[in-house]
């Protein structure tokens, strides 16, 4: 069974992006950020993006590129 990690990496490589609403509703997650943070530090680039409507903001997170190891950039 995948983790909730295995399972936002998933999740951003077919969407490009999530919110903390979609991990919510998809997976019954509660700690996207924490997620998103330990794939910055994979070498995932990830974008902070502020949506917000009438009432509410909040934050989309969308892939940019995913870093090997080597430091090659693999575009998405």
């Amino acid at each position: 069974m995948p983790t909730q990690l295995d399972q936002i990496r998933q999740h951003l490589k077919e969407h490009g992006h999530i919110t903390s609403w979609d991990a919510i509703q998809a997976y019954r997650m509660t700690r996207l950020s924490e997620y998103i943070r330990q794939l910055r530090e994979e070498g995932w680039q990830i974008t902070s993006e502020w949506e917000h409507n009438e009432t509410r903001r909040w934050v989309k997170y969308v892939l940019v590129a995913i870093l090997e190891k080597n430091g090659q950039q693999i575009l998405v």
